[in-house]
């Protein structure tokens, strides 16, 4: 377990346990930023409240990549990650328990999951959307499809060697797209690893970021 003090961030980490939590927060609220969670049982037990995971990758996690429990969690926010299960669907790439509350999804790739996002009922107020889901057995339970949402292959570069930039299939596909007034528009990919654009191709690097138009 890691017991964080008051609010803790956690940049550019490995967390790996063969044989349990590759993580397990306890008794504040943590920050995960570019971090890698694998090789497994679960990526995150998180028993914290609030807690925040961003632009990280979750791979071969035999259960469940992140796992909210039946805890009092609430104002999780889970944005621009890469959750990768197997090319044959195993495990579960999101659950969001039993007392989940003001949970924040998007810009995530579920990949390769028996259930990639699930909740139990009583969970309320879920706001997911601008995610995409490909080869799952079932993508979603109790959670309902955003208007953005997307069913397209991500196209790896080389997911069993670890590489998980995409292609060109969710390019500019993910929050934000137009602004309000109309007069800005954003174009980021969706997931934790961005793709190149060829020399010369006039879109930028692979290092685009949410909140930047």
């Amino acid at each position: 377990a890691l017991t964080p003090n008051a609010i803790t961030y956690c940049k550019a980490s490995e967390f790996v346990s063969t044989n349990g939590e590759a993580c397990e927060p306890t008794g504040a609220t943590m920050i995960f930023i570019e971090c890698y969670f694998h090789d497994s049982v679960r990526g995150i037990l998180a028993v914290s409240d609030p807690f925040g995971v961003y632009y990280c990758i979750f791979d071969n996690l035999s259960t469940v990549a992140i796992d909210i429990g039946t805890g009092n969690n609430t104002n999780q926010q889970i944005i621009g990650n890469t959750f990768y299960g197997a090319e044959t669907p195993a495990g579960t790439g999101l659950d969001l328990g039993s007392a989940s509350t003001s949970v924040l999804i998007y810009n995530n790739i579920f990949y390769g999951f028996t259930t990639a996002l699930t909740r139990d009922t009583s969970s309320i107020l879920i706001f997911s959307d601008y995610n995409d889901f490909f080869n799952n057995t079932t993508n979603r339970t109790n959670v309902s499809t955003g208007a953005n949402d997307q069913a397209l292959d991500p196209t790896f570069t080389n997911a069993g060697a670890g590489d998980f930039s995409i292609g060109t299939n969710l390019k500019a596909l993910g929050f934000p797209g137009a602004f309000p007034g109309g007069l800005s528009t954003g174009y980021t990919d969706i997931g934790a690893v961005q793709r190149q654009e060829p020399a010369g191709g006039g879109g930028g690097g692979g290092a685009r970021r949410w909140w930047q138009g």
